[in-house]
């Protein structure tokens, strides 16, 4: 036991034995537990040092052990385990606990052991752990909150029928990469697609046919999309693919292939759309800022 500034705190002195892997198991410890947690120095011997602890206390020694074996396998043997937690008293009350315990090694440098103190947390103490508590959840809840932020901020730019980027989207991009197509000197491509007599669809077949299509569409006409391609549902009907460093004769070729590959989904049984409906535009932006078609 020990007196400072007027106050008694006790402290007890232990031994733990690692022989067994895994155990940490008491060899020695001296009175002053008894005086700490009430527990008989016979009922402590041979006990693991996790079982005085609460679930807590266990995750936090398994967290400093796991720190313990980093600092080894780095070659630093003598690290001091320093730790406080929580631990149950004999008459069940929880007992907030500083530990102190340094590694002793046989003639061999292998860790045998440790020796060590524990004493009560002080109020100080245990304030400082509560306050680093909770800037640790501060932390954890600012990041949801910026993930959470980043995830509606990707929805806000996504058409939630299709998934594909939205019109909004593609007003924010496109300057973009149109002035980037430019000051590089490369060249910039459009292919729009389309459905001709979309509003007949939905007559016929109801609104949630006309989803189908238009998910269909978005499906087969970003087949072989390469990943600079930015492609958007531009309209009620219409699908945008912007095409940086494709000129206008490759544009024409994928756009008319994109247009095959619909009327193949076209001609299939319980069709929605015929041949005649599907239209595509091409577009090539020039070096002084012109479009041919």
């Amino acid at each position: 036991m020990s007196n400072a500034a007027g106050k008694q705190h006790w402290i007890h002195g232990e031994y733990l034995d690692i022989r067994e892997p895994g155990r940490l198991q008491f060899t020695y410890i001296n009175d002053a537990d008894y005086h700490l947690r009430g527990c008989p120095r016979e009922a402590v011997i041979g006990q693991s040092l996790v079982d005085l602890f609460t679930e807590e206390g266990r995750s936090i020694i398994a967290q400093v052990l796991a720190r313990r074996r980093e600092s080894v396998a780095r070659g630093e043997k003598n690290t001091i385990l320093k730790f406080e937690a929580p631990q149950v008293c004999q008459n069940g009350r929880l007992l907030w606990v500083e530990v102190h315990a340094a590694p002793f090694h046989n003639q061999s440098g292998q860790t045998v052991g440790y020796i060590g103190i524990t004493r009560p947390v002080g109020e100080h103490g245990r304030m400082e752990s509560l306050l680093e508590e909770n800037q640790r959840e501060v932390h954890r809840q600012q990041q949801e909150i910026a993930q959470l932020r980043l995830s509606l901020q990707e929805q806000a730019l996504r058409d939630p029928l299709t998934g594909l980027h939205n019109r909004r989207y593609l007003d924010e991009t496109f300057p973009r990469e149109l002035s980037r197509a430019r000051r590089e000197g490369y060249p910039l491509s459009l292919i729009l697609v389309g459905v001709d007599h979309f509003k007949t669809i939905n007559e016929s077949h109801g609104h949630a046919g006309g989803d189908a299509v238009l998910q269909a569409l978005s499906l087969i006409l970003n087949l072989g999309a390469r990943d600079s391609d930015i492609f958007c549902r531009y309209g009620n009907k219409e699908f945008l693919v912007v095409c940086p460093l494709m000129g206008l004769d490759d544009a024409q070729r994928i756009g008319r292939i994109r247009v095959c590959r619909v009327r193949r989904m076209g001609r299939q049984p319980g069709r929605l759309i015929h041949d005649d409906d599907v239209f595509v535009l091409v577009e090539y932006v020039q070096d002084h800022g012109l479009i041919e078609r």
